[in-house]
């Protein structure tokens, strides 16, 4: 959950709450002035961490050496 925390600051967002009030999540709770065009931009950007973390699982990104470490 921290890396994944640290990758959405790397995109421009407020890194969101983590570990409560369950250990090892993510609260994301985005308010109401919140525009769509921001929405929507926030989830391209959680997809695209989705498919850096699939790189390194199916080891075409380095374990200990990748954008979610950096």
């Amino acid at each position: 959950a921290e890396d994944v925390a640290k990758r959405l600051m790397d995109y421009g967002f407020h890194g969101p709450t983590m570990s409560w009030p369950v250990p090892g999540t993510l609260m994301i709770e985005p308010t109401e002035s919140e525009s769509k065009a921001e929405m929507v931009r926030f989830c391209d950007a959680l997809i695209s961490i989705r498919e850096e973390i699939a790189e390194i699982e199916n080891g075409k990104a380095d374990a200990n050496n990748n954008v979610l470490k950096g």
